[in-house]
Order: structure tokens, then sequence, then C-alpha cells
């Protein structure tokens, strides 16, 4: 009898040091104090390391702390020990994505269909990883398996009509969106790719409008007004858009696009050296991401700092190689540093990974590579 009540008691401390460092975890993340909520986490994993939820946590926690890799293993072993928590996929998907090895996804895509082919969530995962890899047929298929068995979820439908989208079948997408946002009035994701897509096709004024009446419908969200600063950018409203991402900034100051947005209205304002400050905090708070260090050294390139903006071209090409931007940018100062063979290779390069510039191809000869870089170059930044 004793010894039965010594075990109860045993296990009622450990219920509560459970329960009492569940909370201060909890507490810390909020508070941002990432270290201690990692040390919280860690006790907790020894107290209980059969808890998928706890290695699910912490790897969060190292997430935003920015250890990437400490967190793929807690969510890989998240995964291992609830292979039904779609949480963990996802979450591992997204690290996978912001460090630019999605590719490394395959074998878990494959495991939760394998695991719960009955899910719908199963077939969207994977269509999501598919589609993060512009592998938009094998997408499109894993999307319509989720709706065969989930018909009404508005993410799948979303989901499906934006491969459909970026295959070709433009009014088809627009359609299904359309008809979403009909019937899903709350469901503002559909709202939001229908922007983007008014965006990429350049009728920006439709899309201005679809911006309006989004953010009639939720205006607390920071990202929704920097889409809509984008497109007073291209409009070449700058108050406007200034106005806008000042706005976002307030709302959440802490997100990498924010800066990025507003270092571009600035360049196209020539106010370089907030631009180059702008990219630089936007660098800082997502230092994976390709796409400042192009930014950044575009303003160097045309302040003529190439030194600069080549170190720049070198460290976007290393983070995204197959990226036009980056390969554009290194091309150009590869070539003004002498670097002929490497602009040359670079060249063929982004020609062959859009064939769109295989028209301007045959003009090597006659502008020189330097002039068909700077206009190549031009195009490029004319799209961003």
């Amino acid at each position: 009898m004793e010894f039965v009540v010594v075990i109860l008691l045993i296990l009622n401390i450990w219920f509560i040091l459970i329960v009492a460092l569940a909370t201060l975890v909890n507490r810390t993340f909020k508070a941002k104090n990432y270290e201690r909520a990692i040390l919280y986490s860690t006790i907790l994993t020894f107290l209980n390391p059969i808890n998928g939820k706890i290695f699910y946590g912490r790897g969060l926690t190292y997430q935003a702390n920015g250890q990437l890799d400490l967190a793929i293993k807690d969510f890989v072993r998240a995964i291992k020990l609830r292979k039904g928590s779609f949480q963990s996929y996802y979450a591992l998907l997204d690290i996978l994505c912001v460090k630019h090895r999605v590719e490394k996804f395959a074998p878990f895509a494959n495991e939760i269909v394998r695991f719960l082919p009955n899910q719908a969530e199963s077939y969207n995962i994977r269509g999501v990883y598919y589609m993060l890899l512009e592998q938009y047929d094998d997408a499109l298929a894993d999307f319509e398996k989720s709706l065969m068995i989930l018909p009404t979820e508005p993410r799948y439908i979303s989901n499906q009509a934006w491969s459909l989208y970026k295959l070709g079948k433009v009014a088809v997408a627009k359609k299904i969106y359309d008809d979403l946002v009909k019937t899903n009035i709350n469901f503002l994701h559909a709202r939001q790719n229908l922007i983007i897509i008014a965006i990429e096709e350049k009728r920006l004024e439709d899309a201005l409008t679809l911006a309006d009446a989004l953010l009639k419908i939720d205006n607390a969200s920071s990202f929704y007004f920097q889409l809509r600063s984008r497109i007073y950018r291209k409009l070449e409203r700058y108050t406007e858009a200034f106005t806008d991402i000042e706005f976002a900034l307030r709302l959440q100051s802490d997100q990498a696009g924010h800066y990025l947005e507003r270092g571009l209205i600035y360049t196209d304002m020539q106010n370089y050296d907030s631009a180059i400050a702008d990219f630089t905090q936007s660098i800082a708070l997502a230092p994976l991401e390709s796409c400042p260090y192009v930014d950044r050294g575009a303003v160097y390139f045309v302040l003529d700092r190439i030194d600069e903006a080549h170190a720049d071209a070198v460290k976007a090409y290393e983070l995204e190689a197959d990226s036009k931007y980056s390969i554009s940018l290194l091309a150009l100062t590869s070539f003004i540093r002498g670097e002929i063979d490497e602009a040359q290779r670079l060249w063929r390069d982004m020609v062959e990974l859009d064939e769109r510039y295989m028209d301007v191809a045959w003009t090597v000869e006659d502008l020189g590579w330097k002039d068909l870089l700077v206009a190549v170059t031009e195009k490029l930044i004319a799209t961003l």
C-alpha cells in the first residue's frame, strides 16, 4: 500500500512539474525570451521524451530564435512521435522552404499519404510540397484528391485554383476564385490570390480595387497593407505607397517583407541611402532570403559601388542559384569586374532558366556583353 502511495505521489509531482514548465514555456515564448523557453522545453523533453507536442513546441521556439537546423530536428522528431500531427509536417515544410531545401521534404510528403491515405489533409500537404517545387501538375492531382474526400474545404479549392493558374488555365482559375469569394466571404486567401493574379497580369487598377475591398473586411493584417503598397508603388503613387507600408510596419515591425517593400519605394524615389538601410534591415530579419541581397546589390550598382554590389550578388546566388534576379546581377557585376567567362556562363544559365530571354540572345555580338546585360537587368528590375 505504501509503495502505491509513493508511486502516486511521484506521479503527482511529475504532473505538477510538467504543467509548471509548460506554463513557463508559454510565458517566456510570448515574452520573446527564447533562450529561457528553450531551456524549459528541454527539461520537458527529459521528463516526457515520448510527447511529440513538446518537440513541436521547442521546434517553433528554435525557429523563432533563428536556430533553424535544431528546429528541423525537433519537427522531424515530432513527426516520428505523432505521425498524424499535420502541424508538424507543415512546420517542417515551412522551415525547409525558408532554407531553400524543399526537396528534402519528399520522404515526409509521401509518408503522410501512406500513413493517412483517407485524410484529405495528407494530399494537401503533399500538394503544397509539389507547389513549392513548381511541379504544378503533381500538385493539382493531389489537391483534386483532397477535394474528392472533402469537396467544400476552401483551402483545397484555393490551392487547386492556384495550380490551374500556374498551368496556364487562367480563366478556369479566376472562375474558381470568384465562386470561392462568393460562397466563402470570410476566406480572404482567395481574395488575396485574385489580387496577386491581377498584379502579375499588370491590371493594377483592378488589383487596387480588390485590395481596397479586402482591407475593408480586414484592416488588421499588415500583409494586406504591404500588398496594397506594392500596387501603389507600381502605379507610381509613392505617397500612398509609403503611407500603407508605414502602417504595415506599425502593425508588425519584425516582418522582413515590409522593409523590403519600403526599400523598393525608396529606390524608385532615388532615396538610395534609405533604401540600403531598409534592405539591410530586411536581411537582418530574414538572412536566408535572396531578394533583399539582390535589391541592395542593385542599388550599390547604381551608385557605382561595384565590389559591394558583387558581394551581395554572390550571396544572393549562393542562397538561390536558380533565380534569374540573382543570376542577372551576378553576371552583370562579374562582367564589370572583368570576369568575362563567368558572366557569359551566368547569362547562358539565365536564358536556359527563362526562355523569354532567348529572343535577345542573338544580339550578343551586336551589343556586346555589357550593354546586353545592362538591358536585361533593367528589364528584370522593372518586373519587381
